[in-house]
């Protein structure tokens, strides 16, 4: 079973970035083809057919254990990879759908907690990651506050209100690098795809391919046969757009770099 490069729907780039940085690890694309083998994964699921995709693992013989452990699949690997639970939809997607579509990654989130045994008793969070930034965490608080407002039993009660989130405080941590544009980020993936996808789809004696190799063909792939209107649709073709393959061979032992690390 080959894998082909994870197709990524969002729009935010920090967010696109934040995914790829994941789907793109050698190791994650070997653990998505060993798990798609093991749920027979051969034909992939369009984002949406969520439904579809329970009804398939469960079977018609509706064995929702199979669900279950679907699902817990997914979290031992995003655990493994030392994710936060906002990824689980992305590893779900790469695993069984054609596309990771554009919304179903947040990096700060609202969640309730019930740690009590209490009825109502609940508690709220927001919750951060290193990708965070203090705009998302002030988006999450704006609601938080207007949840508090509308829904708790003492919201007809400002002393409280202000109480419960007078304690608010975050510090960002270390200013997340990513690329300067989608474009550039799309075609560095498409390059680094190319070069090693023999590598990533564990061939024997795989190597990695010559850049000049990859640049005829990509070239070859336009859809436009590198007649665009402009120079800046040129530009962000990802097939075509590279002004200097040096700036490209820098650019890509960076994003391995990034890859091992993050």
């Amino acid at each position: 079973m080959k894998i082909e490069m994870f197709k990524i729907g969002a729009i935010n780039l920090k967010h696109r970035t934040s995914i790829a940085l994941l789907v793109d690890k050698p190791e994650f694309v070997k653990t998505i083809k060993r798990l798609r083998e093991k749920w027979n994964l051969t034909n992939l699921f369009e984002p949406g057919q969520d439904s579809k995709l329970i009804e398939y693992i469960c079977k018609p013989e509706k064995e929702f254990k199979n669900w279950d452990n679907f699902c817990a699949d997914i979290e031992t690997v995003r655990r493994s990879f030392n994710r936060t639970p906002n990824f689980d939809k992305v590893i779900k997607y790469a695993l069984a759908f054609t596309e990771i579509p554009d919304g179903i990654f947040r990096s700060t989130y609202f969640k309730a907690i019930d740690n009590s045994t209490y009825p109502d008793d609940i508690e709220y969070a927001i919750i951060v990651t290193p990708h965070s930034t203090m705009g998302e965490v002030e988006t999450e608080f704006v609601e938080f506050k207007q949840m508090m407002q509308d829904q708790l039993e003492f919201r007809q009660n400002n002393d409280k209100l202000r109480l419960s989130t007078e304690k608010y405080w975050y510090e960002p941590g270390p200013v997340y690098a990513d690329f300067d544009t989608i474009d550039t980020l799309d075609r560095t993936r498409l390059w680094y795809w190319k070069i090693n996808n023999d590598i990533l789809n564990e061939v024997p004696n795989a190597k990695t391919r010559k850049y000049a190799d990859v640049e005829s063909e990509l070239e070859s792939e336009c859809p436009k046969n590198k007649k665009h209107e402009t120079k800046s649709e040129a530009k962000s073709c990802p097939f075509c757009g590279l002004v200097d393959l040096n700036s490209l061979q820098h650019l890509l032992p960076r994003y391995k770099k990034a890859l091992n690390t993050s």
